[in-house]
């Protein structure tokens, strides 16, 4: 059985190390490398909890401002790409960034998933979207007809022995934070062999000779995604 459409999301986050140049030239690096979706994050640092030193300081030197966000959207999009950004944290910088980004679709990680005040208020923006859910914790339902879910286990990096894709057949998509290819090809194979209509596959990604970014351990270079992505493109086709 094959899916008959797969949303593939180069999940750039905060690998451009707030480089804006960097971040352009990632997501034309998505398109090449046969991505549908590219994907950053905003976020204000003091609503994240983040108290470690070091991961302070790199989230800091990561932020991105509205404006950028917007930037960045204007770029994937005249690449012929779709854009989608994790606004995270708390309420107000959802809000903020929906006003501001005007986004057609949104997207909530896994902690911010379990706020019922974050939740709602996504939802009530009108604006349909993705939420993560982490399997293990036995919740995933969406909150409206127009959200999709992700299977996601939200280490850096998780355990392949926590990995269960009997629960997958339960989600609408995979959102990888494994640095290889083979749980994302196998997330792939297993929703063609359920026979699902529509998968959603987000996979981190950094550029191929970055082995410093934020999210390295978790991350595919881009090469590699490109790997994963002439599958899933090929099967679509």
């Amino acid at each position: 059985m094959f899916v008959l459409k797969c949303h593939l999301v180069a999940e750039i986050a905060c690998n451009h190390d707030g480089d804006f140049g960097k971040a352009i030239r990632m997501v034309r690096e998505s398109r090449l490398a046969g991505a549908h979706w590219v994907k950053v994050q905003y976020y204000r640092l003091e609503t994240l909890g983040v108290t470690d030193p070091y991961l302070v300081r790199r989230l800091q030197e990561c932020a991105f401002s509205l404006i950028e966000i917007r930037g960045l959207k204007e770029v994937a999009e005249s690449e012929g790409l779709d854009f989608i950004c994790t606004a995270m944290g708390d309420v107000e910088t959802l809000m903020d960034y929906v006003r501001f980004v005007e986004p057609r679709l949104l997207k909530v990680r896994e902690a911010d998933g379990r706020k019922g005040d974050f939740v709602r208020a996504a939802v009530d923006t009108g604006v349909p979207g993705l939420i993560s859910f982490d399997p293990t914790k036995g919740h995933w339902r969406v909150p409206t007809e127009s959200w999709r879910s992700l299977y996601c286990l939200p280490r850096y990096p998780p355990s392949e022995d926590d990995l269960d894709f009997f629960h997958l057949k339960h989600f609408d998509g995979f959102s990888s934070h494994f640095p290889n290819l083979r749980i994302p090809s196998w997330a792939w194979a297993f929703a063609k062999a359920t026979g699902k209509e529509e998968f959603w596959l987000e996979i981190h990604v950094r550029e191929d000779k970055d082995n410093d970014c934020l999210d390295y351990s978790v991350s595919l270079s881009l090469s590699d995604f490109g790997r994963v992505a002439s599958l899933v493109n090929e099967d679509t086709a």
